[in-house]
């Protein structure tokens, strides 16, 4: 008995040195999808609209991440990030909506799907009554946007809880969704905020008054062309608006008249 306990533990010893020396690279490991400024580890979700593929899965950071890149090859932009506790486990794309389902949130809650519109305002959406771009900054040696505004939501709203619904925002070319509960409430300064540090909307701002300021960085800029209207839309749930900004040459905005 004593022999064959010995045996079964050289085996084991062997196997892990052997795995240690030569790791495996079998399909579905330690694959890492590369960009300029996106890296995510082992995708476990793929889907397509026919024009963009979307992946899921977890970053460096052990965030969950979805990224887009056109199907027939080139840029990886990232347009969500998740709950750290949260795994992503399925993509689907419907109606021009990804729906994302997880794995559960292991403390507290059940598996969820969440919904990502993209289009820029969904038809279903709840306009604002009001969306007004104040400011904009934009730096190319660093790309870099710095976005100030204010809005007010349509009579038919019920309200914004950023606990319970996600944010979105659209930029141009860029667009980013932060899933439900990322912000932070602060009863002093009477507004909400989100933190990041990582690519994308790294600093994000929401007021009770409706003013908003958002900074992203390492994003896919605009044109500087003044001659250009530049999108600029933001939601919050079903509550979502839109308007266009113009810009300069040194990346200076002010409202599309």
């Amino acid at each position: 008995m004593m022999q064959r306990f010995i045996e079964v533990i050289t085996v084991l010893v062997y196997a892990l040195l052997v795995g240690y020396i030569f790791p495996s690279n079998g399909f579905g490991q330690n694959v890492t999808l590369h960009s300029s400024h996106h890296d995510l580890l082992d995708p476990v979700a793929i889907a397509t609209d026919g024009t963009h593929l979307y992946f899921g899965g977890l970053n460096e950071e052990g965030i969950s991440t979805i990224l887009k890149m056109p199907a027939v090859g080139g840029p990886i932009m990232k347009i969500a990030s998740g709950d750290p506790f949260v795994k992503i486990s399925g993509l689907a794309v419907v109606d021009q909506v990804l729906y994302v389902t997880d794995t559960g949130n292991p403390f507290d809650g059940p598996a969820a799907i969440y919904r990502i519109h993209l289009t820029a305002l969904p038809h279903d959406s709840l306009p604002f009554a009001d969306l007004t771009v104040d400011t904009v900054r934009v730096r190319e040696e660093r790309p870099r946007i710095r976005i100030e505004g204010q809005f007010s939501v349509g009579e038919k709203s019920d309200g914004i809880d950023l606990s319970q619904e996600d944010v979105a925002v659209w930029f141009g070319e860029f667009s980013q969704t932060l899933f439900a509960g990322f912000f932070v409430r602060e009863e002093e300064e009477e507004r909400f905020v989100f933190e990041a540090n990582a690519s994308g909307v790294t600093e994000m701002s929401i007021g009770d008054d409706g003013t908003f300021r958002i900074i992203a960085r390492d994003i896919p800029l605009p044109t500087l062309d003044s001659d250009i209207p530049v999108r600029f839309s933001l939601h919050f749930g079903d509550d979502a608006g839109e308007t266009r900004v113009l810009l300069d040459e040194d990346g200076k905005f002010g409202p599309l008249e």
